[in-house]
């Protein structure tokens, strides 16, 4: 009868032995768990700086759009100036000339 309960534990014990096998498995499981994760983290990171530089190319496109309508503006300034003086240029030419209006001098030399 005291054989009986040795014979449990050594088969108890022997189950027991028995685990480590399937912990490799689950090595195997968990590396590949691990690897889908970094190539999530990855590709969150990826999108972020992806977002972060489209950002920034609409951010240099308003910025190239903004100089553009500046320099429009500014040409249309000068356009209308150069207008302005061909304008008083042109008007100063068709304004009546005044007429002398006094007797002119002999000239002391034809005599």
């Amino acid at each position: 009868m005291r054989a009986s309960p040795l014979a449990l534990l050594l088969l108890l014990a022997a189950c027991d032995r028995g685990a480590p096998a399937p912990e490799r498995r689950d090595d195997g499981a968990r590396r590949s768990a691990e690897a889908q994760e970094q190539k999530a983290i990855d590709g969150i990171e990826t999108d972020v700086r992806i977002k972060a530089l489209q950002n920034r190319v609409d951010a240099l496109q308003a910025e190239v759009a903004e100089m553009k309508d500046g320099k429009q503006a500014l040409d249309t300034k000068l356009l209308e100036q150069r207008l302005a003086t061909l304008e008083q240029r042109t008007y100063a030419g068709d304004a009546p000339q005044p007429k002398p209006s006094g007797t002119p001098k002999p000239d002391p030399t034809d005599k």
